[in-house]
Formats: structure tokens, C-alpha cells, sequence
């Protein structure tokens, strides 16, 4: 056990190791460790959307978020993670919640391969729609 003294305490090593161990061999418990993870890649999804569609090369295909600006689609987007946060943490005993999250991490998985290969480009620092003046 290595514990770092820095004002916030925090534990490092064996303890950490032990508890995600612990975690992740609980039902309920790898269902709250996959929660995050599944918010990360849904925030890659709404963060290459609105770029996309800034960049006109994104028809938007679903009928609510097609008549949304940007900030309603957040606002949506939102609402819809924490939707999904509040009944997967109040059925995260059920066996089949936890078969929902891998599937769902798979599916944002896969679309965020699919973004990051597809139009990754636009996070490059060569990418720009507008050629600078100076040029």
C-alpha cells in the first residue's frame, strides 16, 4: 500500500487495483464502472455530430434533432444520458442491464471507430474550411 500525502489524500497501488477487482466482480458493480465509459463515447458522438453538421456534410436523419440548434441537440443529448443513467443505475442488479451496457458500449464503440476513421481529419491542425489570408 502506497499512499500519497497531498492534500487530497488519495490511495495508490494495491488498494485501487483491489477495489476496480472488487468492483468489476460484482453485477451492479460493472454496470456502474461501464456507465462512464459509455457517456465518454456518446460525447464523441454528439462532439463529431455537431461538427459534421457545421460542416454541411451531415444530414441529421432523426426527425426531433433535424429541427434542433446545436444547443437544443446538447440539451437532448443530455437529457437522454441522464435518462438512461437513472434506469440503468436503479436496474444495475438485472442481468439484462448488464448485457444493455455491452451492447451499448459496443455500438458507440464502433461508431466512434467509425467517426475517428471517417472524419478524423477534422481535429487535424491542417484541416480548415477557410484558407487564411496571410496564404
Amino acid at each position: 500500500m502506497i499512499a500519497i500525502n497531498s492534500g487530497i489524500g488519495f490511495l495508490v497501488g494495491s488498494q485501487v487495483n483491489a477495489a476496480i477487482i472488487h468492483a468489476w466482480g460484482d453485477r451492479s458493480g460493472r454496470v456502474v464502472l461501464l456507465v462512464p465509459a459509455i457517456w465518454m463515447l456518446n460525447l464523441v458522438d454528439l462532439l463529431f455530430t455537431l461538427h459534421a453538421s457545421r460542416e454541411g456534410l451531415l444530414v441529421e436523419l432523426n426527425p426531433i434533432a433535424a429541427n434542433l440548434s446545436d444547443s437544443g441537440m446538447v440539451l437532448l443529448k443530455l437529457a437522454a444520458l441522464l435518462l438512461f443513467t437513472a434506469t440503468t443505475l436503479a436496474f444495475c442488479r438485472c442481468r439484462c442491464t448488464l448485457w444493455g451496457c455491452y451492447l451499448l458500449l459496443t455500438v458507440y464503440g464502433l461508431l466512434a471507430i467509425l467517426w475517428f476513421t471517417g472524419f478524423g481529419f477534422f481535429f487535424s491542425p491542417f484541416h480548415s474550411r477557410y484558407v487564411p489570408a496571410a496564404w
